[in-house]
């Protein structure tokens, strides 16, 4: 895939966070309300600026309990915001009525994340970008080569 079609997405925290958790503790399902372009591939992997809602690190936390995983797998007091984390691999988008898994809300497109790939320092997201759900990361080139930098044999930014 080339580097042009790689979709930068913003994702709140805790959900952020949790996409790149221990395989046990993972999040698995990345819920929105639209499919994946092309139905599958890389995509990156940006924390919303805002800090995290309370009844969204509960619910975090919950999920984490009910998927038999660790609660100290995601430190909830240093979440990365504005941040890129990394790249997922959407395998699949699912809508269904009933939820396929702890991580899907019932009627959202689920997206199937079967691969990660964790930058091992996250870098901040340029302060004056605007802050947009999801852009292209061929529009953004400074962020393409810090990813590079950080994962330079990684498939989806040859």
């Amino acid at each position: 895939m080339p580097s042009s079609d790689v979709l930068i997405v913003t994702v709140r925290q805790p959900w952020a966070s949790a996409l790149f958790g221990p395989k046990r503790t993972r999040k698995s399902i990345e819920n929105r309300k639209w499919p994946v372009s092309g139905g599958s591939g890389w995509i990156c992997i940006r924390s919303s600026k805002s800090a995290p809602k309370r009844s969204d690190i509960q619910d975090a936390r919950r999920r984490i309990i009910q998927s038999a995983g660790d609660l100290n797998a995601i430190d909830f007091d240093a979440m990365p915001r504005g941040a890129i984390l990394g790249l997922v691999y959407v395998e699949e988008c699912i809508t269904s009525d009933t939820p396929i898994n702890v991580w899907h809300n019932a009627g959202d497109c689920g997206w199937v994340i079967t691969k990660t790939a964790k930058l091992p320092q996250p870098f901040q997201i340029d302060p004056t970008d605007k802050a947009q759900t999801k852009v292209w990361l061929s529009k953004r080139p400074s962020y393409l080569a810090k990813l590079r930098h950080q994962l330079p044999t990684h498939a989806a930014l040859s």
